[in-house]
């Protein structure tokens, strides 16, 4: 195998492609190029004859414009420019919707503040003829000996006290509160 210089390849490209360039450009004259032909009807036959003489030939620059007319496209509209990948649908979209109706509501005039649930149960009475009876009352497991006007837990102040009850007020508010004996 011989070996060929690097430039001979792209060489002989260029050639052959000016080559083909003058091939074309020496035969695009309008020699090979058939003109179009006028047809005529024959009045007689009422058929359609083609005129192959030069002189009923119609000159190729006055027919080349309505043969060779381009169709014209419509224009665009302009909702479809604006995205052409948003989303369709063949639903026309819901309507927007209805106000919410307005509604005042009235504040309720909020209940005055009421004492807790009694926490305490009473347990028993001590009344030993002494000058100062004593109640005894129970939270849970907690058992509290107590006299009159002594304060349980910094919340309720005892006011009186018999065999079946025992009088206290919630000090927060001021409200009377009474602890029954339950039978238990």
């Amino acid at each position: 195998m011989s070996q060929r210089p690097a430039w001979v390849r792209p060489a002989i490209l260029a050639a052959a492609g000016a080559a083909t360039f003058a091939a074309a450009f020496h035969f695009s004259s309008d020699e090979g190029v058939v003109q179009s032909v006028a047809r005529t009807e024959d009045a007689s036959s009422g058929k359609m004859s083609a005129g192959r003489e030069p002189a009923q030939a119609a000159p190729a620059t006055s027919a080349a414009p309505a043969a060779l007319a381009l169709p014209t496209r419509s224009k665009i509209e302009q909702s479809a420019t604006k995205d052409p990948f948003a989303a369709r649908g063949w639903l026309p979209p819901p309507p927007p919707p209805a106000p919410a109706p307005v509604v005042t509501v009235e504040a309720a005039a909020a209940p005055p503040p009421t004492a807790p649930p009694m926490p305490f149960r009473f347990v028993g009475l001590l009344e030993e003829k002494s000058s100062k009876p004593a109640a005894f009352i129970a939270k849970g497991d907690a058992l509290y000996v107590v006299h009159v006007g002594d304060v349980v837990e910094s919340t309720y102040r005892v006011e009186s006290f018999n065999s079946a009850q025992v009088v206290v007020t919630y000090l927060p508010l001021q409200q009377r509160q009474t602890i029954e004996v339950t039978g238990g």
